[in-house]
């Protein structure tokens, strides 16, 4: 199950991610819409775009800070080859795949109920946690006793690792591409609590826009880089 899944863990993340934001693609003040997100009609408080908000900002620095110290974007394209047991990743061995989770349940959260929410991170975070399980299987193969003695310093999913500076040591962060590969997604999450909060905006949403544009195009860069080294 692992393989398939790590596999096909693509097609189910944007899956997952569908289910999550196809929200906004309904009109707010359709009967339905309410029906389906907001139970009695009633508004969905400040706060509450406020604790949305600063769950993307926190998923965003976890991608950001994560994806830098490997010098990848967006899933691993371009990383080091290097066993990365620096920086976010020795206080938690998966800071990716937390800024994922993290990005779901902050986009959601504005939009449906705090249980369908829940429903959704709850799936999100075993889907995840399979995939973990199998990679850290390849990693096993892979390093061996350097990976071993990684795990015991650092935890799967905790926060509280002891990890130090291993063969990573000498690869220099790209955390510039980072930030560009990683402002859609955060421009899309923001995007959804504004409208949420003050209703569409043409500014906002051309912003969104240009944001996702940049995405897109350090995607496409890093992947034509990729092949073109191998």
């Amino acid at each position: 199950m692992g393989r398939r899944l790590f596999e096909y863990r693509l097609a189910v993340l944007v899956a997952l991610f569908a289910i999550a934001l196809c929200a906004v693609a309904i009109p707010v003040d359709a009967p339905l819409m309410w029906r389906l997100t907001r139970p009695g009609g009633t508004a969905v408080e400040p706060l509450g775009h406020a604790v949305s908000a600063a769950v993307l900002l926190v998923a965003f620095l976890f991608r950001l800070f994560g994806e830098g110290r490997l010098r990848a974007v967006v899933y691993g394209q371009g990383a080091t080859d290097a066993l990365v047991t620096s920086g976010v990743f020795a206080r938690t061995r998966n800071p990716l795949y937390w800024g994922t989770l993290l990005f779901l349940v902050g986009a959601s959260l504005v939009w449906a109920p705090l249980l369908v929410t829940a429903a959704l991170g709850v799936v999100m975070f075993v889907f995840l946690d399979v995939i973990v399980r199998h990679e850290e299987g390849l990693l096993a193969e892979r390093y061996g006793e350097r990976f071993a003695a990684y795990v015991e310093k650092v935890p799967r999913w905790g926060l509280w690792g002891r990890g130090g500076r291993g063969e990573d040591a000498d690869v220099k962060p790209a955390y510039a591409y980072a930030l560009m590969g990683n402002l859609g997604i955060l421009s899309l999450g923001l995007y959804r609590v504004a409208v949420a909060a003050v209703g569409p905006d043409p500014l906002l949403g051309l912003l969104n826009l240009v944001c996702m544009g940049i995405w897109l195009v350090v995607v496409i860069v890093r992947r034509v880089k990729a092949r073109h080294a191998q």
